[in-house]
């Protein structure tokens, strides 16, 4: 899944707004981050599974304020897929 199909997932699933979309694109960015990517990578190659989740868990958290111990388990599924 390439990183506007994940948004346009989001937004099919719940509606979104403007700061849901910077989230979601925020979340993206971390992971390529993470991961030691280009800014914009996963604009043009598939996000994979382990990092799909950990977006979903990094934006279903800035959006739930939930526990800080998410983080642990976002940087574990990220480093699936660090090159």
């Amino acid at each position: 899944m390439l990183a506007n199909e994940l948004i346009d997932t989001f937004c099919f699933v719940k509606h979104i707004d403007t700061l849901d979309s910077l989230i979601i694109k925020s979340a993206i960015l971390y992971a390529e981050h993470f991961q030691h990517k280009p800014k914009g990578f996963y604009n043009t190659h598939q996000i994979p599974p382990k990092t799909e989740q950990a977006i979903i868990l990094i934006v279903v958290h800035m959006t739930s304020n939930s526990d800080y111990s998410i983080w642990n388990k976002v940087d574990a599924l990220l480093r699936f897929n660090i090159s």
